[in-house]
């Protein structure tokens, strides 16, 4: 039997998760799969679980090694699958109902070599999925339509693509071909793989479903928020790296370095734990002094940056420590503030001299208006002096009329009236 989709699973000290996640692969309408787990030297009951599922179903396979992360597993994974297609899930996170069918279907019509789809995150602590804009693959939506697409058709948005490797399947021979993997001994270790994978692709395809479920707990890789974001720095280099070795350095050169920096400063420096900020702004400023000393002039960064990423970049170099870098990217953010605001006066001052505007020529209008009633009014009252004189009038003739009627002459003479008719 030929296998389709070869899942791997990296797996460290999940215990409370696995369950689910395997039962939600096991389980899938597609059953021509494999699934290799690589125990990452878990020291709870994570080992256990495992063996139990494997003695269920052979179609799991296990392999048992010392903790590297989960570039190294990821590799050893990809080492070890026989399956036309690859998919990569973490151990902590479920798949959706007739996933693997699905995309195996989608993925076989125009022998795609990497199918991109959307994820549906889940908070642990509140108990509740909701939506994040690079999941939901947001400004991607005119690509849902195409069959598939190159690069050079998201040359605008590759830097906006979520990078992590779990929203994707990949076509083996295509990681095969060029040698794809993923950095070891490293976090944030999708990156460069995912910039290598999306640059080589001859077909990539975007899909508008979700098909994982992607769980944010506390005490994972990327929520511990400790020593190891230090890794930013060797990771930005192999990105680099990729673009150079691709020859497209030059093609993606500003975008690139705008990406790189804040890479550098949101997903690292703000976010590590204040303990380690030091440590992070010296490694920081060591590198992009080697780098500008080495392999790019200074200029490179100056003319490529956007005004925001430029001045975060200069800080590095004027600032002695974080805590002056901090003060210093607070300085330009509170002058960006009042550059703001003066703007926004400007367009306030503009807006109330409208209104103002609009408010004078109601008060004219008003005036005019006012004129016309008074005017209306002057003729209403006159109006009505007469209707009142032409009532008396009336009523003094309805009175003579009744006079008449009832008077002796009146009736006597009613039978000349009548008389008088005939000789008309």
């Amino acid at each position: 039997m030929c296998t389709k989709i070869s899942v791997i699973i990296p797996v460290y000290n999940v215990e409370k998760y696995l369950e689910q996640c395997l039962d939600s692969v096991i389980n899938q309408s597609l059953e021509d799969i494999e699934v290799i787990c690589i125990n990452d030297g878990s020291t709870d009951n994570s080992l256990e679980i495992l063996d139990e599922y494997a003695k269920k179903d052979n179609r799991i396979k296990i392999i048992n090694k010392k903790n590297e992360g989960l570039g190294v597993a990821r590799n050893i994974g990809m080492d070890y699958a026989k399956g036309k297609y690859i998919i990569f899930l973490d151990s902590d996170d479920w798949l959706k109902n007739n996933a693997f069918k699905n995309l195996y279907n989608t993925i076989i019509l125009d022998n795609i070599d990497i199918l991109i789809f959307k994820i549906l995150p889940y908070d642990e602590n509140s108990d509740k999925f909701f939506k994040r804009d690079d999941y939901e693959l947001l400004g991607l939506e005119n690509l849902f339509k195409e069959d598939f697409v190159t690069y050079k058709d998201i040359k605008e948005d590759i830097f906006n693509i979520s990078v992590v490797a779990y929203n994707k399947i990949y076509k083996k021979s295509f990681l095969d071909k060029y040698n794809l993997k993923f950095p070891e001994g490293l976090i944030f270790e999708d990156n460069p793989f995912f910039f290598d994978a999306i640059i080589n692709a001859k077909k990539i395809k975007f899909n508008n479903e979700y098909y994982l479920y992607r769980r944010f707990r506390e005490n994972s890789i990327i929520t511990s928020k400790d020593k190891r974001y230090l890794d930013v720095m060797p990771i930005i280099n192999l990105i680099l790296d990729v673009f150079k070795r691709n020859n497209l350095y030059w093609e993606f050169k500003k975008s690139l370095l705008n990406h790189i920096m804040k890479m550098v400063f949101f997903l690292g420096y703000t976010n590590i734990q204040d303990k380690y900020k030091e440590e992070f702004f010296e490694n920081m400023k060591n590198y992009f002094f080697n780098t500008k000393q080495e392999n790019f002039p200074d200029k490179e960064f100056k003319s490529n940056l956007n005004d925001y990423m430029l001045s975060i970049y200069l800080n590095i170099f004027n600032a002695s420590s974080s805590k002056e870098f901090d003060l210093l990217n607070n300085i330009h953010d509170l002058k960006n503030e009042m550059e703001n605001l003066k703007e926004n006066n400007k367009k306030l001052s503009e807006y109330l001299t409208k209104l103002q505007n609009w408010n004078n020529n109601l008060k004219d209008k008003h005036v005019n208006i006012n004129r016309k009633y008074e005017n209306l009014n002057s003729k209403y009252v006159t109006l009505n002096s007469k209707h009142k004189k032409l009532s008396i009038k009336n009523t003094k003739c309805q009175n003579e009329l009744i006079t008449i009627y009832s008077s002796n002459s009146w009736k006597m003479t009613k039978y000349f009236r009548k008389f008088g008719r005939f000789f008309k």
